[in-house]
């Protein structure tokens, strides 16, 4: 990740096949979509500072970032302002993200963009407001293609979470497949865009590894 900052700042090249070039021309081995080394190069333009510090800076704000995702989360499922504040302070003490969210890594703005995606598809299949399911597919799409392995182990709560809904709507359907369909339209109208971007980015990004023998 380092690297690709490096070159993709010392190049100005900040195409989707972005240079990192430890193994040879064509020197691009795209994994995941570089929005994390854009965003730090884009702060190291703006603020002067080197890439190392950059680098921790936004992985730092992505952590702080996260927070306001996991407090509506944690809403959500009822609990109460203290509860809430105890939960948050515990991630905030966590000596694995204490030290991961200063590092030159992509895992704190993959961990931001999942954090919101599970809390605007519990806010969208709740609510049923169009803001929520936007947000969801934003912040899937982010997740998914930042990196989709962090992303997969956060749709497993959403779609447990989604199952239930479903349940819940088949229990109480009072004879009418209406509630049911609409939950399973919200359901998968929350994801459509992040597969579509998770998929597209991979088969992108394999057609461009393929390129290196």
């Amino acid at each position: 990740t380092a690297v690709s900052a490096y070159w993709i700042q010392h190049d100005r090249d900040f195409s989707l096949a972005y240079p990192t070039p430890v193994l040879g021309r064509p020197w691009s081995i795209p994994m995941e979509f570089p929005l994390y080394q854009w965003t730090v190069v884009a702060v190291s333009d703006l603020a002067g500072y080197p890439l190392v510090q950059s680098a921790r800076a936004v992985s730092l704000a992505c952590l702080i970032l996260a927070l306001p995702a996991l407090w509506i989360l944690l809403r959500r499922f009822g609990l109460p302002p203290a509860r809430r504040v105890l939960l948050v302070a515990m991630v905030l003490t966590c000596p694995l993200l204490v030290f991961y969210a200063r590092a030159f890594l992509i895992e704190t703005m993959a961990l931001m963009f999942a954090l919101w995606f599970v809390a605007a598809f519990g806010e969208a299949m709740h609510t049923r407001r169009l803001c929520w399911l936007l947000l969801a597919n934003v912040a899937g799409a982010g997740a998914g293609t930042v990196k989709v392995t962090t992303f997969i182990l956060y749709l497993v709560p959403a779609a447990l979470w989604g199952a239930w809904l479903l349940w819940r709507a088949f229990r109480d359907r009072a004879g009418t497949w209406g509630p049911v369909l609409a939950v399973l339209t919200r359901g998968i109208a929350c994801v459509v865009l992040p597969f579509a971007a998770t998929v597209a980015w991979t088969d992108y990004a394999d057609a461009v590894k393929a390129l290196n023998p």
